[in-house]
């Protein structure tokens, strides 16, 4: 599990969140949540298998810390994969990981931090490093399970995620995907409009998870802008010669 640093003050906005999904992730046990699923199209970019690309090299943490954008306050985060049945059904596993930044497959490094855009929204940023394809593979696990998964419970807290659905792609990075959904952390609580965008560059993942916290908007976007200048500034430092 992260650290406890992870509900640093200016992550304040997803505190509520973090809380239920910290109790469905890898570093917990008990039983597996329960929920329903439907067939639908996949998404529209990348549709391919991705796990046939050469490698880039591994990022360090330290390379991972400077290729956050200054405005996140980036910190280091403990590195943890999603264990096997955090989700039921198990196809929406890959969704509830990708929400945190994370995956079914262990990374080798992760930096995360908060940008605010203005109003009640916010988004957590994520600067995960994997081994040799299990980026890509992570990519693969997680556009499977958005042709299935739909809705699911949390574990605890009788909380839950509903009418997850690919969304539109900016076209960053070497791959991305994108889904929207509507996440209840707590039972009588409004729904957040949620939106997680992942963006592959070489084996990093840089997930974009942004939440309207005010549970009066059906639906919020993560700012293109935000997108390319991270992708970018990642991409220079996976660039740049091995330090």
């Amino acid at each position: 599990m992260r650290s406890g640093t992870r509900h640093r003050s200016g992550a304040v906005v997803f505190a509520a969140m973090a809380g239920v999904l910290a109790a469905t992730s890898g570093c917990g046990g008990g039983a597996p949540a329960t929920g329903g699923h439907t067939t639908a199209a996949a998404p529209s970019r990348s549709t391919e298998p991705s796990s046939s690309a050469a490698p880039a090299r591994v990022l360090t943490q330290r390379e991972l810390k400077s290729a956050a954008l200054h405005e996140s306050s980036a910190i280091e985060g403990q590195p943890f994969a999603m264990r096997a049945g955090a989700a039921r059904p198990a196809d929406c596993t890959p969704v509830l990981a990708a929400a945190q930044g994370v995956s079914r497959r262990m990374p080798r490094g992760m930096v995360y931090g908060t940008v605010r855009t203005g109003g009640h929204v916010a988004v957590e940023v994520f600067l995960t490093a994997y081994s040799g394809q299990e980026a890509a593979r992570a990519m693969d696990d997680l556009r499977a399970a958005l042709r299935t998964c739909r809705a699911f419970p949390t574990l605890r807290g009788g909380g839950k995620w509903s009418d997850v659905r690919a969304a539109g792609q900016l076209g960053e990075g070497d791959e991305e995907l994108a889904f929207q959904a509507a996440m209840v952390p707590i039972p009588d609580t409004p729904a957040l409009a949620t939106e997680v965008r992942v963006v592959r560059v070489g084996t990093t993942l840089v997930t974009f998870a942004t939440n309207d916290m005010s549970g009066t908007t059906s639906q919020v976007r993560t700012p293109r802008d935000l997108v390319h200048r991270q992708v970018a500034a990642l991409q220079k430092v996976q660039a740049a010669p091995v330090p």
